[in-house]
Formats: C-alpha cells, structure tokens, sequence
C-alpha cells in the first residue's frame, strides 16, 4: 500500500458500518402531532452525520400508555395527520438535500377498515411507507393490558390502503437497504420464549430494531440489558433496543426511557433508565463484522436450514447508506466505542486468565507424569509472566512439582537483565536456579559453521541470533530431560502473529502457558501481579520489567518495537483482523482513528504495513506451534481458531 493510497480517505459504507439514529424525546401523550415534530426537531440535530435509519420507541407517535384513548376517532385521525406530515417533511428534505433519504421507523398505531388495531412499526423512506410491522405477542398480565386494544399481528400478512398507499402488513418483513438488511420486533417480541429476531437473522437480517415500552421495575434494567446482549449474540446480529421514557403516564408504571445497543454479543451502547440529559443519539453497526461471525460460524448456517419459512425481503433505496460514508470522509468519527487496547479491554478477569493458564500447564505436566518445571529467565515480561504461572501451577502441585528457573546469559546481556532475572526467580522462590552462559557454546558453534570453509562470507546477523535462540532452547530440553521436567513457553500471541521467534528455538516448548495472549495482555497480567503481591521485592522487580524496553538481546543495543513498531499497535490490527474480521484498508482506517492523539500516532502506517507482511510470512511457525491455552476468544493455534497455508504471498 502506497503513502497516497494510505492517506486518501476511505469510503464509509466500504468499511461496513452503517448509522443508525434513535430518537426518543420527551413524549406528550395523545399528542401525535406534537410529537412528530419533536422527533423531526431531533432529526434536524443528528442529520449533519448522515444516519442510515432513525428509530424511534414503541407507540412513539402517541405515547404508550394512552389506554382507552386508543379507541377514539381522534386518536385514529391525529395519528394519520402526523404520519402524512412525516412523509411530507421527508420529500421535502430530500428535493432539498438529494440523497438524503434515511429510513424511519416509527411506533404508531394503524388501524384497518375491519376495526382491527395494531401496535406497529412503520417503515418509512422518500416519502414512502414501506411496510408496517404489527406486534405479534401481546402482553395481558401484571401491569400490561396490550390485548384490550390491539389484535396480535401473529398471523397477519395482508395488504391494506394507509394514507392513500398500499402498504404490506406483515411481521415477517426484511428490510434491504444495499447490503444491509434489518427487521424489526416490538417490546414484548423479545421476551417471548421463540422471538421474531430468531427467524429475522436467520433469513438475512444483520440488524434488528425493537421499538419498546418497558416500565421500570427494581433489577429489570439489568435483565433487560443482558437480553439484548445475548440476544445480539444468539442471532449474531447488530440489537438496537428503545424504550419509551419521560411523559409517559406514572399512574402506575414508571418509564425510564432505556436504550440499549449490542453487536454479536458486545455491547455496544446504552443510555441509562432517567437519564434525561439527550434525547437522541447514534451507533454504528459494524455489518462487516457480522458477516464475518456469521460466516465462521458452523452452528449459525445450520439453522439457517430450520429457519421458519416466510421471511420476505422489501428493498430500499440504498443511498440512504451515503449520508454516513460523506460524513466520515470530511470529519471521521465513529458512534461505538473504538479502545485502543481491545484485548487489554476484553481481558476483564485477569484472574480467570491465569487460571486457565495454570490449569492448563497443571493437566499437561499431570498427564506427563513429569517432576519439575523448567522455564528459562530472560528478565523480560514473558518469561516473568510464565515463571509466575508455573510457581501457581507448583502450589497446585502441593509443592510436588519444583521450579528449575533458568538464566542463559549471552554476550549482548545486560548487568541490568541479568539482575531482574535473579531477583525475580529468588522473590518467586524457585527451587533451584540454574544459570548456564552460553557465550562459549554459541562462539564454538559459530566457529564450526565457518571452519573449513576458503571462502566464508561474515555471518549474518539472523544466524548469530538465532544461534544464541537454539543454543537455549536445547539447553532447556536437555535440562528437562536430566530433571524429568516439562519446558515452559514463554512466547506470546503477539510474537507468533509477527513471527517474532526463531524456528524450532523459542518457538518450542512443551507447553506454551502465554500462546494465547498478546503482549498487551501480557502486561496487564503482570501489572495484576503487582497489585496483588505482598512482597516488596517481587513487585519492586516486575515494575522493573515492566518498564524495561522489550528486548531479546541477541544483539547490541536491540530494541524489539524500534524494529517492529509500537506492540499496542500490533495487538490492535490483530484484534480487529481476527476478532473482527476487518479487511487491511478497515484496520488501517480504525488505527488511525484510535491513535489519533496517542504518543504512537505517528507510527501507525509503518507499523500496519509491517504487520501485514509479516503476518502473512510467517505463518509457516504457527503451523508448528507447541499445544498452548487458548485465553482470549481467538487464538492462532492450528489445532484451534486459525488455519492458514504456508505459502500465502502477500
């Protein structure tokens, strides 16, 4: 990727997001036209980001809990007058502004000539209403007496005449805007033991809306949120939730207007119940993403086949997509949260991350019927991190294992590594400490490859370091041997994306307790150690190593991301290629906004362009990995998550 191609601005719509808007003001009961112009009023304010499709809650244009009011003529009439000038105001704004032609989804009531009523969600774009979508499970218990005035929309799917257009009345509605497509469920749909979203995912929609009404209760928004979210991952599928707020009749339920966003099980937004301050906002949905979850996984395509059949799709006009992708070309921002420590982030439970490490050197060494555990001591991060873990899976032991910690010091060592490394397998209290130079061993070795050789060119320096790399790694296995011991891997998942190791050398282990995790989580488990230590000389010497640049020291004055770049960058690109599924153009773009003010700003597209070719080079290494945990949600395990061929040219 060249530096021109690099800095021009990215299409919006090719990163695969797509902006959706909720509108939820203040509602004024059995005032439809007041509050229409109250969600246009919002509208006005959330347009210059240019919003794909505007949600607005259950019963939105009338307020919920109007009751018998539902029955009246005026109820029906004012109902109309507000619908038909939402179309108007939408014509206009787009004979003004063409292409800006969002779609809206509205909660009316729509009654028929057969004096049925229905709670519905009413599509709306240019103009045009699009579909009308009734609410198929009525709630009739407790506070909640829907079926007094609306028939269920189970079994409807009729056409009927609605200010003057004839419109498609049918819960099984999906909505195709381009590439994206959406359906739609209301309140209670989403409670229900089999929910329209089941069907509406698996027939093709990647985002759903739930115009809502829920009443507050002591603990609800806690359920409520955990539904949306597992929900959103269950359907593997963008979750907009949207509940009706302040202005609703307190008489004897309380609103407080709870917005919820989810993605494949993340969320992804949420304003708190009461939470008065705004009455609209926006989130991105990452299609993209969802076509990646989707497509991985198994379990999702094989329901696709016990899908209920009746899903029907309804095109759109897909420039509504544009506003956004014009928006984020002038002024690029995205509505989800963007961290740039993903994995930092995910890791929430450091201490469930450490057991899953130790449990799983506990069951190999068990397996092994092995002694010891060996584990050599740089003074860097990783092997302090796996030296930690070995001393629990040791106390796991009853202290049957022992601890052998292995300095190799080589020329280029440092007086200050070779400190830290002592201090740390002292305050860790190993039970033996064997330090073994190899200065001389790899000298010798260096002096056989050359011997007899008339005319041998200098070494390179890749064979002096990789010389020192195998010199002690052999030495580790050759330990393991004499103390019927396992080797402990210290590498980590940032190192076996870059390839940052040497074949059949620190790339070897038999078990790689820190495989599944990257440098970034790598020093938050080592900061949680800190934290949580009593000793002052162990978390006096992690602090140390902490702040030590990271370094393999197989050469003089070598600095691991002076060469490689920044590791958090590193681990972001690899969290959104795998995690995510983003193409190199999408994390290239994501990076930089991420990093925007960040001290390594900078160093964004050196460090892109380094990761992509190595990532791709060096595949060869994982196809050969040592067994490890698998820690975060994805790994690069070929037993596990990630295959790839050797030979991938990039």
């Amino acid at each position: 990727m060249s530096e021109s191609q690099a800095n021009s601005a990215p299409r919006f719509s090719s990163l695969g997001f797509v902006r959706t808007a909720w509108i939820a003001p203040r509602v004024q009961l059995a005032d439809p036209e007041a509050n229409v112009r109250a969600m246009w009023t919002e509208f006005e304010k959330l347009s210059p980001m240019g919003p794909a499709i505007l949600v607005t809650p259950e019963l939105s244009l009338t307020g919920y809990t109007c009751e018998d009011w539902f029955l009246s003529q005026d109820c029906r009439d004012q109902t109309d007058r507000a619908l038909a000038w939402l179309l108007e105001q939408q014509l206009a704004t787009e004979k003004k502004n063409p292409g800006q032609n969002p779609v809206w989804i509205v909660g009316a009531p729509v009654s028929l000539r057969d004096g049925r009523r229905f709670n519905s969600a009413v599509v709306l774009q240019s103009g045009k209403i699009k579909g009308i979508i009734p609410k198929r499970t009525l709630p009739n218990f407790g506070e909640f007496y829907d079926q007094r005035w609306f028939a269920s929309g189970e079994n409807v799917d009729e056409t009927s005449d609605v200010l003057g257009q004839s419109v498609r009345i049918y819960a099984g509605q999906r909505f195709d805007c381009g590439p994206v497509s959406f359906g739609i469920e209301i309140c209670q749909d989403l409670w229900s033991p089999r929910t329209p979203s089941d069907d509406l995912a698996l027939g093709g929609a990647h985002l759903i809306f739930n115009l809502s009404a829920s009443n507050e209760t002591i603990g609800k928004a806690r359920v409520r949120q955990h539904l949306v979210v597992v929900q959103s991952l269950r359907t593997m599928s963008g979750y907009l939730y949207l509940s009706s707020g302040l202005g609703e009749s307190s008489k004897d339920t309380v609103f407080g207007g709870h917005v919820i966003a989810a993605e494949s099980g993340d969320m992804i937004t949420e304003r708190l119940p009461f939470d008065s301050r705004v009455d609209s906002g926006y989130v991105d949905f990452d299609v993209e993403r969802l076509h990646h979850d989707r497509g991985r996984d198994v379990a999702f395509q094989q329901a696709i086949a016990r899908k209920s059949p009746g899903i029907i799709g309804v095109p759109l006009d897909a420039s509504a997509l544009m506003g956004a992708e014009h928006s984020f070309s002038q002024t690029p921002v995205l509505f989800r949260p963007l961290s740039a420590t993903p994995f930092v982030d995910d890791l929430m439970e450091e201490e469930d991350a450490l057991m899953i490490q130790a449990q799983g050197l506990w069951s190999r060494a068990v397996a092994s019927k092995v002694d010891s555990l060996v584990v050599g001591i740089s003074g860097g991060l990783d092997s302090a991190l796996a030296l930690l873990v070995a001393d629990r899976v040791r106390a796991l032991s009853g202290r049957r294992l022992k601890l052998i910690g292995v300095p190799m010091p080589a020329q280029v060592t440092s007086q200050r590594t070779q400190s830290l490394a002592t201090d740390l397998m002292q305050a860790v209290h190993c039970d033996e400490i064997r330090t073994i130079p190899i200065q001389s061993s790899v000298e010798q070795h260096l002096q056989d490859l050359v011997a007899g050789l008339t005319d041998a060119a200098p070494l390179a320096s890749i064979t002096l370091e990789n010389a020192q790399a195998r010199e002690r790694t052999q030495l580790l296995f050759d330990l393991a041997n004499q103390y019927r011991g396992l080797v402990v891997g210290t590498g980590d998942l940032s190192e076996l994306a870059l390839g940052w190791c040497t074949y059949n050398a620190d790339h070897m282990a038999h078990y790689a307790v820190n495989s599944g995790l990257p440098k970034t989580s790598v020093q938050k488990l080592v900061r949680y150690h800190i934290a949580l230590s009593a000793s002052r000389t162990l978390t006096s010497t992690l602090q140390k190593i902490l702040d030590a640049p990271i370094t393999p020291e197989l050469l003089p004055d070598q600095v691991t991301e002076d060469t490689l770049g920044p590791y958090v960058i590193h681990d972001f690109i690899l969290w959104h290629t795998l995690v995510m599924g983003a193409s190199a153009q999408k994390t290239l773009a994501l990076a930089r906004m991420a990093f925007k003010d960040h001290e390594f700003s900078d160093q964004v597209l050196r460090t892109h362009e380094i990761f992509y070719k190595r990532f791709y080079s060096q595949q060869f290494k994982r196809t050969t990995l040592p067994p490890g945990p698998k820690i975060h949600r994805v790994s690069l395990s070929p037993r596990s998550d990630f295959r790839l061929p050797d030979e991938i040219a990039r």
